[in-house]
């Protein structure tokens, strides 16, 4: 029997880093600006180190210290003072460019009611989006690659999600050790598409911006960051090359979903 959600079933981690405050704040001013109504619905909490080092003036106040660097120990913490069943984790450099609360909605129940772990909502979506119908929600399994199981933008269960983190030092252990899990266990991890549900690309890479990135986000030049450099050229030209094989793969793997009547319709 299919049962229905409360709004608290449901909260917003953005996982962040002391030395990155900047980002966050970015991050926190734009949410905050264009999607006040998301706070209203769902409790958002930054994942931050030392309360004792804090010093920002972020709007959302829900702050949880983890009083360690070690970053799989951090998110574990940070979880603990989550009392929702399901959290949307997002890094502090993914900004939300569409977001539709009543597909989120459906998403969670079809979670929940089918006991699934990982939910990915944004796979492939900057060229599928083009083409699929705007009232629907495609729902298909994530294929197994080295990075199935990744930190994009995603829905996972908390208490399995903490059991990841067991002895975790940082984000790509995790997410190479989770995609070997998936591909041994095959726990439900599933992709959900819809046209309402969009990230912009991130614009940070160890401590470096994407100029042209961080400009379609924000309309202002990446300068406005204190202590920022813009990554170098060829490292932006192997990140693109990498970024439209990472698409081109995902959009073949839900052709392919399609082809071979794998994919579902919420």
């Amino acid at each position: 029997m299919n049962k229905e959600l409360y709004n608290d079933e449901l909260a917003i981690l953005v996982c962040s880093f002391d030395k990155v405050i900047d980002i966050l704040e970015l991050w926190d001013k734009y949410t905050f600006r264009y999607f006040k109504h998301l706070n209203k619905k769902y409790k958002i909490y930054y994942g931050l180190n030392f309360s004792d080092k804090f010093d920002s003036k972020l709007i959302n106040k829900n702050i949880l210290f983890s009083n360690t660097l070690d970053w799989g120990k951090s998110m574990q913490i940070w979880l603990s003072q989550i009392e929702s069943k399901y959290i949307l984790i997002l890094l502090d450099d993914q900004l939300i460019k569409k977001l539709s609360i009543k597909k989120i909605e459906i998403i969670l129940n079809d979670i929940s009611n089918e006991n699934i772990k990982f939910s990915s909502i944004s796979y492939g979506v900057q060229i599928i989006q083009k083409f699929i119908n705007k009232k629907i929600i495609y729902k298909g399994n994530i294929p197994i690659s080295k990075y199935s199981i990744n930190l994009q933008p995603a829905i996972w269960e908390k208490d399995f999600l903490d059991k990841l983190l067991d002895n975790i030092k940082n984000p790509w252990e995790f997410e190479l050790k989770s995609s070997k899990l998936y591909k041994r266990i095959f726990f439900k991890s599933y992709y959900y598409l819809t046209k309402d549900i969009v990230f912009f690309e991130q614009y940070i890479e160890r401590g470096e911006v994407y100029p042209k990135r961080f400009y379609k986000i924000f309309k202002k030049n990446y300068r406005s960051l204190i202590n920022r450099n813009k990554l170098r050229t060829s490292r932006r030209i192997w990140s693109h090359i990498g970024y439209i094989y990472k698409l081109l793969k995902e959009l073949f793997n839900v052709l392919n979903s399609f082809l071979i009547k794998k994919i579902n319709y919420l």
